[in-house]
């Protein structure tokens, strides 16, 4: 009886982050649509997930994790290709705000043709008498006035090239890895020494040990993929994949460097895996291909 109740709290819980995340959208589309796109564009990885799962029981799984969880996990497993694409896409949104919307910016001040010109109100802040402090607050006003201007009109370009510049800071050097054969991974494997590393709760676990192994695979020239696999019971494990050239996909355990096989709906039994779970039988996995 007790599983029943907690099921039903579950869906409870999901409906209702699904109807605010609804109803959030529909208020945004309504009255500030920049930030609609923006929202759209934070959720849209969680897009990706779903686009890997292979099973009815996979999907439901995924859904109830809901799309919060779901950008968590992506950011924790492919942590540059999600700045990439994060960066880009909201850099795209902020240029076209900014040539969207740059006409309907009008001067603070549709009298400041008349007045005099900055600098000659500057120049008067050294003169002598009362006059000075005056003068000096004229031209501190004008500064903030024209300060102010500028960044109302130019915040979202000025935004959009920030983001344009973290996109290719994370692109210098950046090498081009190849799926490799058979044969290559193998060889890679004999040579890898992620598995000589500790399992230790809490601090070094199946995802440390899946990022060490990708990473030292790129550095190798191999392109590599962290695989997610979900069990029952919220329960999930992060080991790694090649695609190979002439023999498909070849999963792997970080832990130990040695292939394994992983099927939806058996069971995973990596050799030296750490994790124990009551019931390892896969429910579902994608597999992420950039750190």
């Amino acid at each position: 009886m007790d599983w029943w109740l907690g099921l039903v709290l579950l869906l409870l819980s999901v409906g209702v982050v699904y109807f605010t995340l609804y109803q959030m959208l529909s208020y945004l589309f309504r009255r500030h649509r920049m930030w609609f796109f923006a929202v759209l564009i934070l959720m849209a990885p969680f897009g990706f997930v779903i686009a890997q799962v292979t099973s009815l029981l996979g999907m439901v799984w995924v859904l109830a994790l809901t799309p919060f969880y779901g950008v968590f996990v992506l950011f924790v497993v492919a942590t540059t290709w999600m700045v990439r694409f994060y960066c880009t896409t909201f850099a795209v949104l902020m240029l076209t705000e900014f040539l969207l919307h740059r006409r309907n910016f009008a001067p603070v001040n549709e009298k400041a043709a008349s007045f005099e010109p900055f600098w000659q109100k500057h120049l008067k802040a050294y003169s002598f008498g009362t006059k000075v402090m005056i003068a000096h607050g004229v031209a501190s006003r004008r500064i903030s006035t024209a300060l102010s201007r500028i960044i109302r009109r130019y915040w979202t370009l000025a935004m959009a090239i920030a983001l344009v510049v973290v996109v290719a800071s994370t692109m210098v050097n950046a090498s081009v890895p190849r799926n490799p054969t058979y044969a290559e991974a193998a060889g890679f494997l004999a040579s890898d020494k992620t598995n000589t590393r500790h399992y230790i709760p809490g601090t070094y676990m199946c995802v440390d040990f899946a990022r060490d192994f990708q990473s030292s695979a790129l550095k190798a020239g191999f392109n590599c993929g962290i695989v997610t696999a979900f069990f029952p019971d919220e329960a999930s494990h992060d080991l790694d994949c090649f695609n190979t050239t002439d023999k498909g996909m070849v999963y792997v355990e970080p832990q130990t460097d040695q292939i394994v096989s992983l099927t939806v709906g058996q069971v995973y039994s990596g050799p030296g895996w750490s994790m124990q779970v009551k019931d390892a039988t896969v429910v579902g996995f994608y597999v992420t291909w950039q750190p």
